[in-house]
């Protein structure tokens, strides 16, 4: 099974947006339109994870998406869930759901923790008492964001206090025990695609995927951050955020008409729960 999702959020959403007196000219436009015209030509129904404030300054074109495709939640702002507290998560929570009904209609049910910060059991019974059927955010790697909850890449049923939560964990990658990342995003424009469908193709089982628009975006400014006055980027964090646009339009397609890609809702209606590992918390 492979699943393709979408962070939907615009080049510069970062935690720090709602200190910014300024917001810096969007660039949703240049990465979506390309995106949506990969995703309609491959026949992929991918699962938008919406981020609340991309959502709040684009409200017709998440309408125009929820029509279309599956969504799910990505916070209202790109808080790190490892920076706040449990009352701010569940604020930003429950503003973004109140958001998307009121622009979509739906009563949305997934959720994907920005940068996959998620690892606090507080958190995920934030999510069960929210309505959240099924999260996309815990890891089984430590990484830059966050740690490791999780012992595999493989999908299960999250137990919290009493209650359940389906699981479908980000696929990291690597070779052998060594791993480094995930599937999708800066990895999958700084890998040769040739690695990237080796390691598609190692997890035939269950593997998950993942990319911005802004991935998308061959002209995304190289000094973006200084732009919008956050925290300072090193010459590596600047070459990784560049490496790979030219080409990743190209890549995706690739990608896309290679493995059968799903949505969320589409996996987890077509996985046996009931046969999942049970993961207390």
């Amino acid at each position: 099974m492979y699943i393709f999702t979408i962070d939907f959020e615009d080049w510069f959403e970062r935690k720090q947006n709602a200190e910014l007196k300024h917001l810096p000219l969007s660039r949703l436009k240049f990465g979506s339109d390309e995106m949506l015209a990969i995703v309609e030509k491959a026949g992929v129904k991918p699962t938008f994870f919406i981020l609340g404030c991309t959502a709040e300054r684009n409200p017709s074109l998440i309408a125009e998406i929820a029509d279309k495709y599956d969504i799910g939640i990505h916070g209202y702002e790109h808080y790190n869930c490892n920076d706040i507290s449990v009352e701010v998560f569940e604020k930003d929570l429950r503003k973004v759901k109140r958001l998307l009904k009121d622009i979509t209609g739906k009563d949305v049910n997934k959720y994907r923790s920005p940068s996959f910060s998620l690892a606090n059991r507080s958190f995920l019974k934030v999510l069960v008492d929210n309505g959240i059927e099924v999260d996309c955010s815990l890891a089984s790697i430590n990484h830059q964001y966050g740690s490791k909850v999780l012992s595999s890449n493989s999908p299960c049923r999250i137990l919290v206090d009493g209650a359940e939560i389906k699981e479908f964990p980000p696929t990291t990658i690597g070779f052998g025990n060594f791993k480094f990342g995930f599937l999708g995003g800066g990895y999958f424009r700084m890998l040769p695609y040739s690695i990237t469908r080796k390691l598609t193709s190692q997890n035939k089982e269950y593997a998950s995927a993942y990319i911005h628009p802004c991935d998308l975006d061959k002209k995304l400014p190289w000094d973006y951050a200084e732009t919008i006055q956050l925290e300072e980027r090193t010459f590596f964090a600047k070459l990784k955020a560049q490496v790979g646009l030219k080409t990743s339009a190209r890549k995706l397609e690739r990608w896309l008409s290679e493995f059968d890609f799903v949505d969320v809702e589409t996996a987890a209606r077509e996985t046996n729960w009931e046969k999942m590992p049970l993961v207390e918390l």
